[in-house]
Order: C-alpha cells, then structure tokens, then sequence
C-alpha cells in the first residue's frame, strides 16, 4: 500500500524520467534537495512500489514482548495505581516486580 505522498513524488518523477520537468523543478515541486530528488529519481526507475520506506510493515526493534506489556499494565492499575508515570519507571520495587 502506497501513501498519496509517495503517488504524487512518483507522478512528478516520473515526468522528470520522460524529460517533461527538470530534476530541480521537482526537488522544489516535492519540497526535498536537489540530491534528495536524484536519489527519489533512481528508485523511481525501478518502480512506484520502491519509493516506499524499508521499514513499512515491520514491527520495531526496541519492541517489547506482549507479557512485559500486561505486566507493567497490572502493576500500574494495581499496586502503583497511585504513582505517576515518571515515579512508576524510577521506583526499584516496580524493577523487582518484574
């Protein structure tokens, strides 16, 4: 799936590939620099779908797991329920909790 972002800098590329626009009308036209766009234009060449981000569709490295996440959530509702976000992260006993 792509985003009407990546669609329009496709469409402008495009042209630019067809020598329709200059390379710098459309780095302006984008709102990127001139060296942004030669980069755009080489991806473009391959195809719409290569304008998209790498990471798109991928969960993030620093992820943590679903039963650290329930866990945190019931000592925070429980036996924190009265602590702030910030006390809660710095207090060792919730560390030891876990």
């Amino acid at each position: 799936m792509i985003t009407q972002k990546e669609a329009t800098r496709y469409d402008v590329l495009r042209r630019v590939l067809d020598g329709t626009i200059s390379l710098m009308a459309a780095a302006v036209y984008m709102g990127v620099s001139y060296r942004q766009a030669k980069r755009l234009r080489k991806k473009a060449e391959e195809g719409l779908s290569a304008l998209a981000h790498g990471n798109r569709g991928r969960a993030p490295s620093n992820r943590i797991t679903e039963d650290l996440r329930s866990c945190i959530l019931a000592l925070s509702q429980e036996k924190y329920s009265g602590f702030n976000d910030t006390h809660l992260t710095s207090n060792s006993q919730v560390k030891g909790s876990l």
